[in-house]
C-alpha cells in the first residue's frame, strides 16, 4: 500500500470544535496526495475473507462450510435464508450469531434490515440479543430457544430448568477456591 498523506483540503478539519466539515475531497486530490486506488484496493487479488475472518478472530482452522444449527433453530429457515445472510454467506451471522460454534440467530444487520425481526432482533455476539425497544421483533429466548439461557460463562446455552445447578456449582467451586487461598 502506497504511503499516503492527507490532501490539503482535509489539513485544516478539526471535529468538534464546532467548525463545518469541509467537502470530501475529490478523486483528483486524492491522487496528488499519494493515493494510487489500483495499488491500494487491488494489493491482493487473491484475498479471501473466510481466511481473514478465521486470522483475525484467531481460528487455528478455516472455516470449512459446514454450519451446526442449535437444535430448536426453526426447521422452516434452514433453507430459506436470503441470499448473502445467515451462516453461510453472512460473516456477521456466522460470528455474532453463533455461540461455541453452534448457530443461534441472526446478526443484528440481517435480523433487523433483511427480516425486518421477523426471525429474532438480532444478536451482537455471544448469544447476546439487541434489546433496544426501536428494534423490531420478538426476542428468540421467548420464541424458538424458550426455555434456554446464555451460561453464566457466557460460552454456551443451558436449559433455564439447568441454570440453578450450574449458577450453585459455580457459586461452591468460586468459594471453594476462596477456602484454599485463605
Amino acid at each position: 500500500m502506497s504511503e499516503f498523506n492527507t490532501p490539503p483540503a482535509m489539513n485544516d478539519w478539526n471535529q468538534g470544535d464546532g467548525v463545518e466539515w469541509p467537502p470530501a475531497p475529490s478523486v483528483e486530490e486524492w491522487v496528488q496526495a499519494g493515493w494510487n486506488q489500483e495499488e491500494d484496493w487491488n494489493q491482493e487479488e487473491d484475498w479471501n475473507q473466510e481466511e481473514d475472518w478465521n486470522q483475525e478472530e484467531g481460528e487455528d482452522e478455516e472455516w470449512n462450510g459446514d454450519i451446526v444449527y442449535h437444535e430448536c433453530f426453526p426447521e422452516e429457515w434452514l433453507d430459506t435464508h436470503v441470499p448473502e445472510t445467515g451462516p453461510k454467506e453472512c460473516a456477521n451471522c456466522r460470528w455474532y450469531g453463533s455461540l461455541d460454534g453452534i448457530f443461534i440467530g441472526y446478526c443484528i444487520n440481517c435480523a433487523q434490515y433483511v427480516y425486518n425481526g421477523e426471525r429474532g432482533r438480532g444478536l451482537y455476539g455471544d448469544g447476546l440479543e439487541e434489546i433496544n425497544p426501536e428494534f423490531l421483533g420478538h426476542s428468540i429466548y421467548r420464541t424458538y430457544l424458550a426455555g434456554y439461557t446464555v451460561s453464566p460463562d457466557g460460552k454456551s446455552l443451558v436449559k433455564t430448568n439447568d441454570l440453578p445447578a450450574i449458577v450453585l456449582a459455580d457459586l461452591e467451586a468460586r468459594y471453594l477456591k476462596l477456602v484454599k487461598e485463605e
